[in-house]
């Protein structure tokens, strides 16, 4: 399990997308073959990010994060290496 994040003031910079390539490229080297990913539907940033690399929704948990005294849905996708 691994959480990314990007400080305010770096974001838009292309770095979240290198960041996930990395892992990519780390977890194919390493014989994984599936990656799956968890986050909350809020973070558009996240998911322009996700689909660029390749992954794609596969479901969503309404509700399933509760952050900032409100619920979102947890939103998961998949990357077949």
């Amino acid at each position: 399990m691994l959480g990314i994040a990007i400080r305010q003031g770096y974001r838009d910079m292309g770095i979240g997308t290198e960041m996930m390539k990395a892992i990519i490229e780390e977890s194919r080297r390493i014989g994984l073959k599936i990656l799956v990913l968890h986050f909350a539907s809020t973070n558009l940033r996240a998911i322009h990010v996700y689909e660029k690399v390749g992954f794609r929704e596969v479901g969503r948990i309404p509700n399933g994060i509760y952050f900032n005294n409100r619920y979102m849905d947890d939103v998961i996708m998949f990357l077949n290496l």
